[in-house]
């Protein structure tokens, strides 16, 4: 998984990961997306995650990342421990 390129990660999953750095639900809306939010090396992150059935895509988990002030080495780590 670490070769560098992001694996398929589904919502709850990412939800789980972030949740071990602090960034935790904050809101649940009407619809299917969830926002989160918590101090992260210094300072207040916030992101919105989809949480649609399937994968999420490419794009909108390397945005989740730079929201949360997370590297893709830092990600891994967060998805094996």
């Amino acid at each position: 998984m670490s070769n560098g390129h992001l694996p398929p990660v589904k919502p709850k999953k990412l939800i789980k990961a972030l949740a071990k750095i602090g960034i935790v639900p904050v809101r649940y809306s009407k619809g299917s997306h969830v926002q989160l939010a918590g101090n992260h090396k210094g300072q207040y992150r916030h992101t919105t995650v989809s949480l649609h059935g399937g994968g999420l895509p490419l794009g909108t988990l390397k945005g989740i990342l730079t929201d949360c002030g997370l590297t893709r080495e830092e990600f891994f780590r967060l998805l094996e421990g």
